[in-house]
């Protein structure tokens, strides 16, 4: 019974327990600043490469945030195998 557990073990992980190490993940941080809007926003004075500045801005912010949420997904997952590495370890 035991051999039949042990076929069910994925294989992709290796017995990091065995060696009495675990490889704790680093937590991601984020350096996104908030873009602010131009001046001439206020006024309504703005002139079309302003906006089209500004827009870009908007748009890299976003693809740093989605950035950001990717690297929390997978800090998750490391830290959960972290969690088992160390439970193993026990």
């Amino acid at each position: 019974m035991l051999a039949g557990c042990a076929l069910m073990l994925p294989a992709s992980q290796p017995a990091q327990a065995a060696f009495g190490y675990c490889s704790q993940p680093q937590a991601p941080t984020v350096f996104v600043r908030k873009p602010s809007k131009p001046y001439c926003a206020t006024d309504r004075s703005c002139e079309q490469w302003e906006v089209d500045s500004y827009k870009s801005e908007v748009d890299r912010y976003f693809r740093s945030l989605k950035a950001y949420l990717a690297e929390v997904d997978t800090y998750s997952e490391e830290a959960y195998a972290y969690a088992k590495c160390m439970a193993d370890l026990d």
